[in-house]
């Protein structure tokens, strides 16, 4: 009998000690709160679900989750649903509109929590990446380029890489800016398909208004791939990252006119129909304002004609006063210099004598001024000025705060 009871006892240990570690404990008293983050449950475009288990040897009564993009400081907090206790189960929804985020974001987070015997713990920071699993995805690179696809050929999307990079050639060729980081394109096939990946701007816009590319982040751009004119849209798109990257400052952007002048510019060989509608507003006397050009509603009438002044106002300051001028420019944005401080100091006009200058080296009609104060005589533009016919043709169509890229149904 005496000989069996070690055996016996030993057994019982060894059963006893894998059985300790199969069932969960408690943490003691004098532990922190043990967490344990589950994966993200995400549903793109629709919600992100963050999970959590953890467990203390004190009620736990609040639990958190700080979450953003990764490489930004600031960072959402929000609440999480539990059942107080010693061991809970935590989640929070993170609901998102399609375009929140852009395809490929990485997101970090972390889980704070709080017992009722004063602990606090925050979790290790853990990432993930949002992708739009609803497609498989290939990937083709050059330089700092990646281009995404899932529905056209290898040799096709090397085609639009090829057009990413000769975008980037003319950008640090005419205007002296460069890409300073590397830059991610997902390519959509159908319109369908990419409008969850995309804000919408409002319903009765989007229906009269085909969006062909965005720049969601300083890293992401979105464009349709199938479309006709796909290159010249991705060169647009990579102007609004290039020169936003090189004119970033904590004060502000470029004003509207200047950003999407450039982008409009990048594309290269454009096709007729901005410049039909600016000859148009040419013969008619109905061109917009430079200092309106600013402040674009987004009236679907009047895309066309936008955005073949911003282009057309662009290719006067390059053509005029060339690309170094153009650099100097972009430098007192990156400064945090105001717009008409820095067209001032750089060029030596106001928004008003720009849009003078260019009305003659456009052709066009002199804006009369309604009568001044006191019986002072209307001031006028001087007139003249190169033919229309020698201008480049102009490009297409975009819109939208982050740089969208649109063409009219």
């Amino acid at each position: 009998m005496s000989a069996r009871r070690p055996v016996a006892l030993s057994l019982f240990l060894v059963v006893a000690a894998l059985l300790g570690g199969l069932l969960p404990t408690a943490a003691s008293a004098d532990e922190p709160i043990l967490i344990r983050a589950l994966p993200p449950e995400v549903h793109f475009a629709e919600k992100v679900v963050f999970q959590a288990e953890a467990e203390s040897s004190s009620p736990i009564r609040s639990a958190e989750v700080l979450y953003g993009e990764a490489g930004e400081r600031v960072r959402a907090r929000a609440a999480a649903e539990f059942t107080p206790g010693t061991r809970i189960q935590a989640t929070y929804t993170w609901k998102l509109e399609p375009g929140d985020l852009p395809p490929g974001a990485t997101i970090q987070y972390t889980w704070r929590m709080e017992d009722e015997a004063g602990n606090k713990v925050t979790s290790a920071p853990q990432t993930f990446t949002y992708l739009d699993d609803r497609f498989d995805w290939r990937e083709v690179s050059a330089g700092p380029i990646t281009l995404h696809f899932y529905d056209l050929r290898e040799a096709e999307a090397r085609r639009l890489l090829d057009a990413a990079t000769r975008a980037l050639e003319r950008l640090e060729r005419d205007v002296g800016v460069t890409l300073t980081r590397p830059v991610h394109i997902w390519t959509y096939k159908t319109s369908a398909d990419m409008r969850l990946a995309i804000p919408s701007r409002s319903k009765a816009f989007d229906e009269r208004v085909l969006t062909l590319g965005m720049a969601m982040s300083e890293e992401t751009l979105v464009v349709l791939g199938t479309a006709p004119d796909v290159e010249m849209v991705i060169g647009h798109e990579l102007s609004h990252l290039v020169v936003g990257l090189a004119t970033r400052n904590p004060l502000g952007g470029l004003p509207r006119w200047l950003d999407e002048g450039l982008a409009m510019y990048a594309e290269g060989d454009l096709p007729p129909a901005n410049r039909q509608a600016l000859e148009r507003a040419v013969r008619e006397g109905t061109l917009i304002s430079v200092r309106s050009l600013s402040g674009y509603t987004g009236d679907p009438e009047q895309v066309d004609l936008y955005y073949a002044e911003v282009y057309s106002v662009v290719q006067f300051l390059l053509e005029r006063y060339g690309r170094d001028r153009m650099q100097e420019f972009l430098q007192r944005f990156k400064e945090g210099t105001y717009q008409e401080e820095a067209l001032r100091q750089v060029y030596g006009l106001s928004l008003e004598e720009l849009d003078a200058a260019w009305r003659e080296w456009l052709g066009a009609k002199p804006v009369v001024a309604p009568p001044a104060q006191g019986g002072q005589g209307a001031q006028t533009a001087p007139q003249g000025g190169p033919c229309l016919a020698g201008l480049l043709p102009l490009g297409l169509l975009a819109l939208g705060l982050r740089g969208q890229l649109r063409r009219a149904r």
